[in-house]
């Protein structure tokens, strides 16, 4: 996320310099750029202070990030982190979007007895062969809907597989501009029941699906057993008629063709993407 804020003066003059501080003991791993499943690209970085060193209260964090070699202007990034002392290693992992080139990055904590761990890092970020990459959230404009498929799509809520995951791939599907239409039902397969849903709209109200998503417990299911007859997907399935209906998950069916494809990466869910996107019926089921 990009923020806006003032700058104090002393973090600047940490930023600035090549030295890495250690006024706060630290350990700074970096994290390389690599391809998310909201189809962007990812850096980031992982913290560790010793037990013996953690401070109680509060953290601040800053983060600058500067394309090299262009006149691209830095982007900051801030966080506050309370902390409460425990009788181990406190870890903290951070990550942010960017698109492909080369970066550098200053990075630094302070807490309140103003001890600042600092680290820096160039970074390079490039896309897989054969990715087409979605842009940054925080530079996203609206879709201009070039078409009137209705899509739906199926979000089972079950572990193993990450919730926050399914979302990054709901935003890049939703993402295309033939669907001039989105309908989204997210359910707990286990508990038969609706978490999320939207019918019909250009537009899918993430804000809403995350406040439901915060509310909702998870039980652990077989993703194999979800099309068994008479599931409360098998249900959902029957609805319609749409253009193209997606259950997403560790295994991304398409509809209605049901072309299934094995998803564990988020290359995989590119390469999963590519072939589907080729498989859109040219006009809606009205039309055709």
């Amino acid at each position: 996320m990009v923020v806006l804020f003032l700058q104090l003066p002393g973090d600047m003059a940490v930023l600035a310099t090549a030295e890495a501080r250690q006024d706060l003991p630290c350990r700074v791993t970096p994290a390389r750029a690599a391809l998310g499943f909201d189809l962007g690209l990812h850096a980031g970085y992982t913290v560790r202070i010793p037990r013996q060193d953690v401070p109680a209260g509060r953290l601040r964090l800053l983060v600058r990030v500067t394309p090299v070699g262009n006149s691209g202007e830095p982007v900051y990034l801030k966080d506050r982190v309370e902390v409460t002392p425990a009788n181990e290693d406190l870890v903290l992992q951070g990550r942010f979007a960017v698109r492909e080139g080369r970066y550098k990055v200053d990075w630094l904590l302070r807490d309140q007895r103003e001890r600042v761990c600092s680290a820096h890092w160039e970074l390079s970020a490039e896309a897989p062969r054969g990715v087409d990459l979605a842009a940054p959230l925080d530079e996203e404009a609206p879709v201009a809907r070039e078409g009137a498929l209705h899509l739906r799509v199926l979000m089972p809520l079950a572990p193993p597989y990450v919730i926050e995951d399914l979302v990054r791939m709901l935003r890049a599907i939703t993402r295309e501009p033939r669907f001039g239409r989105l309908s989204l039902v997210a359910f707990q397969p286990a508990e038969r029941r609706i978490v999320f849903r939207q019918d019909d709209t250009p537009r899918l109200d993430f804000r809403g699906l995350r406040d439901a998503l915060d509310r909702a417990d998870f039980v652990r299911v077989d993703y194999r057993s979800l099309l068994a007859k008479g599931d409360v997907l098998s249900g959902l399935l029957a609805e319609g008629p749409y253009d193209a209906v997606l259950v997403l998950g560790p295994t991304l069916v398409y509809y209605p063709r049901k072309k299934s494809y094995q998803v564990s990466r988020p290359v995989d869910f590119a390469a999963a993407w590519r072939d589907i996107r080729s498989r859109l019926p040219t006009l809606p089921i009205g039309r055709r």
